[in-house]
């Protein structure tokens, strides 16, 4: 908004420049204002003190929504890592009977060579 209204004040080859300068700051003032007049209408205007207790009601909400998250986001990842080490375990005791059934094998391969 600040550099649009300097933007008007200007005239000649420095409203030209400052124009060059500040083309996309420019482009996004459109845009923006749009937006504004979209969502505030002809006849209300956003005042400061009432962004400030939105912007607090806000802050609150997401507030409470994170600690419900950080439990959610806790019980989730604890699941996982119980998944995760009851697949590993499994895991260790199939290799553990598959080197012991080898073992038993080569063991008794063994005694029959030497009889």
């Amino acid at each position: 908004m600040k550099v649009h209204i300097e933007y008007c004040e200007l005239k000649g080859f420095k409203k030209i420049s400052y124009g060059k300068t500040h083309a996309t700051e420019l482009e996004k003032y459109k845009e923006l204002k749009e937006k504004y007049d979209n969502l505030a209408g002809d006849d209300k205007r956003f005042r400061p003190k009432e962004w400030d207790a939105e912007i607090k009601d806000f802050e609150q909400k997401l507030a409470e929504t994170n600690k419900e998250s950080v439990n959610l986001i806790t019980s989730l990842a604890t699941a996982e890592v119980i998944k995760y080490n009851k697949r590993d375990l499994e895991r260790q005791i199939q290799n553990e009977e598959r080197q012991n059934s080898k073992n038993h094998e080569f063991a008794k391969s063994r005694n029959n060579i030497d009889l």
